[in-house]
């Protein structure tokens, strides 16, 4: 008897070890597969640690393999003095159903108004890039990006609601986005940093109620 019960209490010592060794293995990540997030870093940690304060829409830019990929080969295809009209209207065909965009028509093309958009909502992804050619190191061209994409994030609204009255309806936006920056060392031995940033927005028809 005595046994029996110093065997039950082993057990029940490994299952509750067992247990606490499963949940610190997820702490810290959603649970998901057990692995620990990884924080962004260079150019997207800068993007997201720099944005605007008092810009309405924040976005939770994100590191992309494809699209690293994807500007690589734009540049490739752009040739070694490329422009940013170039290395854009390249990655615009590289990724499907997506759209140039840049500081003067950001807000037009992402955020339509409710006679733009489907009755079941739209999706939109626009494409825009920053090239920064003055043998800058890094930092500095993060910098740079960073100011762009603040430029284009200030013009972006979370909705049209404003001045709407009850029963009315309204645009409403929600934002994911994804950057990428290389360094592009020219023949002449000068150093330019290309940035992609393509921000994709769900756009949906909504109804004051309040």
């Amino acid at each position: 008897m005595k046994l029996n019960k110093v065997l039950a209490l082993a057990l029940s010592g490994v299952m509750a070890v067992s247990m606490l060794a499963g949940c610190s293995g997820n702490s810290g990540n959603g649970g998901q597969n057990g692995e620990e997030q990884v924080p962004a870093t260079g150019i997207v940690a800068a993007v997201n640690n720099g944005q605007d304060a008092d810009n309405d829409v924040k976005i939770n830019f994100t590191a992309d393999t494809t699209l690293d990929s994807q500007l690589t080969r734009a540049l490739a295809a752009a040739g070694e003095d490329a422009t940013q009209g170039d290395v854009r209207s390249k990655l615009v065909d590289m990724i499907t159903d997506s759209i140039a965009i840049d500081g003067s028509t950001v807000a037009a093309h992402l955020n339509p108004h409710t006679g733009d958009i489907d009755d079941n909502g739209e999706q939109i992804v626009g494409v825009a890039v920053k090239v920064c050619n003055d043998n800058f190191s890094e930092t500095a061209a993060q910098n740079e990006v960073v100011e762009y994409v603040n430029g284009l994030l200030n013009d972006l609204r979370v909705d049209r609601s404003n001045n709407k009255k009850v029963g009315e309806e309204y645009a409403a936006y929600s934002y994911a986005g994804n950057v990428s920056m290389t360094q592009v060392t020219k023949l002449d031995g000068t150093t330019r940093y290309y940035a992609a940033i393509v921000i994709t927005v769900d756009c949906t028809v909504e109804t004051v109620t309040v």
